[in-house]
């Protein structure tokens, strides 16, 4: 079935302004600005919304928003910055960085409406009309002359239903997920504490008694143009290091023969690789299915000795206080960067390997739960997607 196009802004209502400044000084009003959005839940995340006094208001603090408005964030338009006002955030004000859509509930549902904007035709158009190469943007007026499929109200609202309820699946699953992740972290710190202030009272040892090598990947001059292939040796960068997993890029890999002829820099499973450049604490177990893989330029490698375990050192690189450790001492002004030096000297409080054991033990078991809770997740974000993409083109439901 084909719905008709229509233009979005015909079907939306005007959004008041004010502000702010000339408010009362001491008036405190909830401010929803770019970062309040998480970009992959599509939410407002209300941790992150500030109460803000009228005489603090930001320039951009200008437009007022109600329950069910739809967030379209206006810069950046790959990353679908979109969200739905939730109740609880009725009468907020929202940056004038996004496009407020207030749908005309008489004819246009506003869930409906919601999942249209995250949808590849919907965000594909949004980057084709964008401008500026660095910064790019998008205005209201390309956004409300945008087109969308519009089929009676209550076809959307039977289209919003579906999508809603296989969003709710994916949202459980990637809290379970997250679940798994807290109870990893938890585990940690009631086990070992603080381990950069020593909270345990444990024996303190300086990382250079504890890794027989530290690596760092090899200078841009060695590695030319030429040596880079499709399907070759997968090069490991802070990029390919994403939530302590190893996702490497088949695309842009190393020829065979210019991985042999650098064997400092080939990985074995066990070592640790980090990122030395722009985020601190990316950290990954090279496992058996990544043993051979190639440390890249921006990163480096640990190979342990037996005084540490890998997944011990891993959570503790990791960890909040890892990553702020390696920020306070990373150096470089542009960029920082770890090196040789400031690895090999970080100190820290190290349990007897007894305990680490122990704890490795108890992590195994819990990643074993989030793997199952992983694979879980991919199944209901792949089901979203496919009912995302044959919702609007009328496959979900018939009109008779």
């Amino acid at each position: 079935m084909i719905f008709p196009q229509v233009e979005i802004g015909k079907y939306v209502k005007k959004i008041d302004t004010w502000n702010p400044l000339k408010s009362r000084f001491d008036d405190i009003f909830s401010y929803i600005d770019l970062s309040s959005v998480d970009k992959d839940k599509k939410l407002v995340d209300c941790s992150l919304v500030q109460s803000i006094e009228g005489k603090n208001a930001p320039s951009r603090a200008r437009q007022l928003v109600k329950k069910t408005d739809v967030l379209i964030s206006t810069v950046r338009p790959n990353l679908n910055g979109v969200a739905i006002v939730p109740i609880n955030l009725d009468g907020a004000t929202a940056s004038t960085g996004y496009c407020v859509l207030r749908a005309q509930q008489s004819v246009l549902d506003p869930l409906y409406l919601f999942y249209w904007v995250q949808t590849k035709i919907f965000i594909n158009d949004m980057l084709l009309k964008a401008t500026g190469a660095n910064y790019p943007a998008i205005s209201d007026k390309i956004i409300k002359q945008s087109k969308i499929p519009l089929p009676p109200l209550p076809e959307q609202k039977k289209i919003a239903d579906i999508l809603d309820a296989a969003d709710s699946l994916r949202q459980k699953d990637q809290q379970l997920v997250e679940h798994y992740d807290r109870l990893s972290q938890s585990l940690f710190l009631d086990m070992f504490g603080d381990v950069f202030n020593n909270t345990k009272g444990f024996s303190i040892a300086l990382f250079s008694e504890l890794v027989e090598k530290v690596q760092i990947g090899p200078f841009g001059s060695q590695l030319h143009k030429c040596d880079y292939v499709e399907n070759g040796i997968p090069l490991i960068n802070p990029v390919h290091i994403v939530n302590s997993k190893i996702i490497p890029n088949h695309a842009f890999s190393l020829r065979t023969e210019k991985y042999k002829s650098l064997p400092n820099y080939h990985l074995k499973a066990g070592d640790l690789i980090m990122g030395r450049r722009g985020e601190m604490g990316r950290c990954a177990l090279v496992t058996e299915k990544e043993d051979g893989f190639f440390c890249g330029t921006g990163s480096l490698y640990l190979r342990l000795n037996n005084k540490v375990t890998p997944l011990f050192l891993m959570k503790t690189i990791t960890s909040k206080s890892g990553k702020e450790y390696l920020e306070r001492n990373a150096q470089g002004v542009t960029m920082m960067n770890l090196n040789k030096k400031i690895i090999l000297n970080i100190e820290i409080g190290l349990p007897p390997i007894e305990l680490q054991n122990k704890f490795e033990t108890s992590i195994c078991a819990i990643e074993k739960q989030k793997e199952l809770a992983q694979q879980s997740l991919k199944k209901s974000e792949d089901l979203f997607n496919s009912l995302l993409q044959r919702a609007f083109k009328g496959e979900l439901t018939h009109t008779q």
